[in-house]
């Protein structure tokens, strides 16, 4: 037979419906903040690789212009 002691150990080890759904809602609160924190971040990295892949296609369009200014000034300086 349980005494009031166990009762009362049973007790703080065992939690109540209630008490399960305010940490349940803690941990939820918790899980979308961290989601939005990912999102906002997610969203930066989307931009920058844009960007990175738009001034990657600028430097390769200024090196074949270059090449050509470097081929017309050869052809000009040797006649």
């Amino acid at each position: 037979m349980l005494t009031n002691s166990d009762i009362t150990k049973l007790k703080h080890i065992f939690v109540t419906k209630d008490e399960f759904q305010d940490h349940f809602d803690v941990l939820e609160g918790k899980f979308n903040q961290v989601m939005n924190m990912l999102d906002s971040v997610m969203g930066e990295l989307k931009a920058i690789r844009e960007e990175q892949t738009i001034m990657f296609h600028t430097l390769v369009d200024h090196s074949d212009k270059i090449e050509n200014y470097e081929s017309r000034l050869v052809c000009l300086e040797g006649k």
